[in-house]
């Protein structure tokens, strides 16, 4: 009885090691820098001073962008994510293709697409933002 005792937490620790392959640290490292790496390069921040606020009700915010130089940034970039200063804090936006049912994960709302993955604005310079619920 004492030996099986002793046997079931040195399985357990073989079972793990050999799981893991001794080095789960590197790993994790890795992923997480890869992470934060394409986050901040696909990050664009939105200033107070660069967008007014036209709808904010019932899940919705509809954005006017009104520097001319961040909104061609915004037109041109693949699928950016809109880190936006809002109420002294910073929400964020994914994009989300237009012909997809679900909506981005790690996002307070979510903003439309198009094939290409180009942020749909109209010509007024409004971005239509959804909250992720």
């Amino acid at each position: 009885m004492v030996q099986l005792k002793a046997l079931v937490p040195i399985s357990l620790a073989i079972i793990i090691l050999n799981s893991c392959n001794g080095n789960p640290k590197k790993n994790s490292v890795k992923v997480k820098n890869n992470i934060v790496k394409n986050t901040v390069q696909d990050t664009i921040f939105i200033t107070n001073s660069q967008y007014n606020i036209l709808i904010n009700e019932l899940g919705a915010m509809d954005i006017e962008i009104v520097k001319s130089d961040l909104l061609e940034k915004i037109k041109n970039d693949s699928n950016p994510i809109l880190k936006i200063e809002f109420e002294g804090n910073y929400i964020y936006a994914k994009g989300n293709n237009i012909f997809k049912s679900s909506v981005p994960k790690g996002c307070d709302y979510f903003y439309p697409l198009d094939n290409n993955d180009k942020v749909v604005i109209n010509d007024k310079q409004v971005i239509k933002l959804r909250k992720v619920e």
